[in-house]
Order: C-alpha cells, then sequence, then structure tokens
C-alpha cells in the first residue's frame, strides 16, 4: 500500500493542513478510525461510494456517494479497508472547512455527511473523470522523489503500510 501526503502551499495552506491519496491499500479487513478532531473531505477514486460500518451514533453500516465530508468525532468508526484501492482526501484546518465547504462546523459532528447533500445535484452531475496511467506515473515519480529529497518542504510524503504501523 502507498500512502502520500502532501502539504499544499498558500494560500490554499490557510485552509488545508494536507491532501492525501491511499493507492494499492485494499483488504478485507476493519480498520478503526480514532478521533482527531478535524474535518476531510473523502473521495473513492474508483467507486461511487464510501461505506462506513459502525460509529458510536450508528450501529448499522451507512453508505455515502464517493465523496463524504467526515466530520469531528468525539469517538472512534470502523470502515471496511477493501475502499483503499484508491482513495483521496484533503485534511483541512480548524476552520478551513467552514471557508471551503460554507457550513457551520457544528453540522459535522459526528456524523458524515455525503457531498451532494452539501451542494446539491452540482456534485451527482459530476463525472470523475480519472487517468489512472497518469495516476500511476505521478504516485511512481512522488514516491521516488521523496526517497531521494529526504522529505522536505511541500514535497509529497510517502509512506507504505509498514511505515505507518511503526
Amino acid at each position: 500500500m502507498l500512502y502520500l501526503s502532501y502539504s499544499p502551499s498558500a494560500p490554499l495552506r490557510h485552509f488545508v493542513e494536507r491532501m492525501w491519496l491511499i493507492w494499492g491499500g485494499q483488504e478485507t479487513r476493519r480498520e478503526c478510525i480514532l478521533p482527531n478532531g478535524t474535518i476531510e473531505l473523502v473521495i473513492n477514486l474508483l467507486h461511487d461510494r464510501v461505506r462506513i460500518d459502525r460509529t458510536e451514533q450508528a450501529t448499522q453500516v451507512q453508505t455515502f456517494s464517493g465523496a463524504v465530508v467526515s466530520g469531528t468525532y468525539s469517538s472512534a468508526f470502523a470502515i471496511d479497508a477493501i475502499q483503499h484501492a484508491a482513495m483521496m482526501g484533503v485534511h483541512f484546518r480548524p476552520a478551513g472547512a467552514y471557508a471551503v465547504l460554507g457550513v457551520p462546523l457544528t453540522e459535522f459532528a459526528n456524523k458524515h455527511t455525503d457531498l451532494a447533500a452539501l451542494w446539491g445535484d452540482n456534485t451527482s452531475s459530476v463525472s470523475w473523470s480519472i487517468d489512472f496511467g497518469r495516476i500511476d506515473s505521478c504516485i511512481l515519480s512522488s514516491h521516488s522523489r521523496s526517497i531521494h529529497l529526504g522529505l522536505t518542504g511541500s514535497e509529497p510524503q510517502s509512506k507504505t503500510s509498514h511505515d505507518r504501523a511503526a
């Protein structure tokens, strides 16, 4: 599994702490996502679906479109890592989500919200046209650059599943 994390430059960095990509991490296993007090925009790049298996507030499986806002949780929630074939996300800074999404942060407390519910039908008509060959090239290029350049500045940061566990 490859995990890339990128810190954007100004002016985006005032609202976004990092953008991330998980590639090739699909395994049938449950993962526990711990609360961290931040809001994330999560996009499944392969399927128009994001599934949350369990939260303290909802014990039943919740299914959303392929773009979902993960709110600030006060407890952990579970997902099936099979979704990690190709996912990306935006990790907002405090109050950054409000500036980008235009919704009070209290609306995201302890829940996930479908991006289409926030932005209306405009998101349902968006078709994700993705050139996976180009993504593979970018990932390989970023991965080798980060190894050779020592992960400085706003260069992409790369971790394998082994690195994340350490």
